[in-house]
């Protein structure tokens, strides 16, 4: 049996064919995720239409191949974001993505006050505690909020459907509205510990009218795609944090997660649910994830990145690609940043602003220095806040990384684990996401009764190849 999967990420759409009885994972090409629509300031709008034009492009071409040995779809997508649908699930806005900022616009008449800080008065802390999250830039909830208060485009479709985006693509292909609970509770709105939608927080921003997703914090079959004369069977999504952490093969209690991308999170699995200085968000088979969003990652180096890039074409007239530097930073990086200091909060954090570049001597102002400064800040911003999710750092075993940055930066990691004094592992597979989505695949096959199962399965058996198409 044979399960089509599609990752969809910040910057890909990546997709593979898991063959559970063969123990293989056959990855396509990827797709670059389509570009934001215009640069509107802090809105970051995505078409929901070349989304769903992609993924259906991937299912459809794997199906034509391999027909009825498939045994279902399965999605992993970026969370926070949201589409606006009408009853056929077609969008009535674009993909409004986690980069979204909108809520940090003045509100009108209100000098020095942004949408969020107005919310911030209408919703507390304690009311956001069993969400799992605080209110932030990046929440559905906020930027929904946001665009209701400037006046969404009315509709004459009827119902509005909020979705997330990986409920949007099932609407599409199967005209049920569902999410996964995983993928819910980052937008802000879900209860994760009842696992239905807090209807007092959906009151509040005013979309009170819409129709909501329904609520799986299981596998079980969200509805079927017909194509060819055949009825595949689509399961909820899941978010792409969970997915990631399960083909790390990361241990309850023990391992810390710290996946780098674009943006980074450090996470552990545990067993409770307890409110701290963290995110709780829902994991698989009852657990949670204590999460520390935002962290510095990919974007943050690519400030860098991209400065370089502006004096190659601005001075010399030279075009540099991104992965060129990239390739070409990695033998020069230096061990140590004699003395120089980079922030790298170039992007709103809880703490920061902005970032900042400072302690400059006539000795260590240099492209060396400056990455290994900036690694030495992203490491300690790191260090930091394991202590937050983690009350006894003597339990801790080792980190296990996860995400493009980390297998591309082995320096970076180097000096996460010279700070942190932990251990350092690498997921069984490059592409771990594939390897979470086996896991889920050998459960919605009947193959493991739960996602524990599959960790001795894959022990027992063998680690599924890897192959191109």
């Amino acid at each position: 049996m044979k399960y089509i999967t599609v990752d969809l990420g910040s910057t890909f759409i990546k997709s593979a064919i898991l063959d559970i009885e063969g123990l293989t994972i056959t990855r396509h090409p990827s797709f670059p995720m389509p570009q934001r629509l215009e640069d509107t300031g802090r809105r970051f709008e995505v078409s929901a239409e070349q989304i769903y034009s992609i993924t259906k492009q991937i299912i459809d071409r794997s199906i034509e191949q391999y027909g009825e040995e498939i045994g279902g779809i399965l999605f992993s997508t970026q969370m926070h974001g949201f589409v606006l649908a009408d009853n056929r699930g077609k969008p009535l806005t674009p993909y409004v993505s986690w980069q979204d900022e909108r809520c940090l616009e003045e509100v009108p008449g209100r000098a020095g006050v942004s949408y969020l800080q107005h919310l911030e008065t209408l919703i507390s802390r304690d009311e956001m505690e069993e969400t799992g999250v605080y209110l932030k830039a990046p929440l559905a909830l906020c930027n929904l909020y946001t665009m209701i208060q400037q006046g969404l485009p009315p509709t004459d479709s009827g119902k509005t459907h909020f979705c997330t985006l990986g409920s949007y693509l099932i609407f599409r292909l199967t005209g049920q509205n569902v999410s996964h609970l995983t993928n819910a509770a980052p937008t802000g709105l879900a209860n994760v510990v009842q696992v239905e939608w807090e209807q007092s927080l959906i009151r509040k921003i005013g979309c009170e009218a819409f129709e909501f997703p329904k609520l799986r914090d299981s596998l079980d079959i969200a509805g079927f795609y017909s194509y060819q004369g055949l009825d595949i069977p689509v399961y909820p999504d899941v978010g792409d944090q969970q997915a990631a952490i399960l083909g790390t093969l990361a241990k309850p209690g023990t391992d810390v997660s710290i996946n780098i991308g674009t943006a980074a999170q450090i996470s552990m699995i545990q067993q409770d649910f307890r409110s701290g200085h963290y995110e709780i968000r829902p994991f698989f088979d009852g657990q949670y994830l204590y999460t520390i969003s935002r962290m510095p990652g990919g974007r943050n180096l690519d400030v860098l990145i991209q400065f370089i890039q502006g004096i190659g074409a601005s001075v010399f007239g030279v075009q540099v690609d991104k992965n060129e530097i990239w390739t070409s930073l990695q033998g020069i990086i230096g061990d140590s940043s004699k003395g120089l200091r980079v922030n790298t909060s170039f992007f709103k954090t809880m703490e920061a602003d902005a970032g900042a570049i400072s302690q400059i001597t006539n000795e260590n102002f240099e492209i060396a220095t400056l990455f290994a400064a900036a690694y030495e800040d992203i490491a300690a911003t790191y260090d930091k806040y394991i202590s937050v999710i983690c009350e006894d750092r003597g339990a801790l075993e080792r980190i296990v990384f996860s995400g493009g940055v980390s297998g591309k930066n082995p320096k970076l990691l180097e000096v996460i684990k010279r700070t942190t004094g932990l251990e350092g592992a690498l997921p069984p597979l490059q592409d771990e996401v594939f390897l979470g989505l086996f896991r889920l695949a050998l459960v919605c096959a009947g193959v493991c009764g739960t996602l524990a199962e599959t960790d001795t399965f894959l022990k027992n058996k063998s680690m599924p190849v890897v192959r191109e198409q």
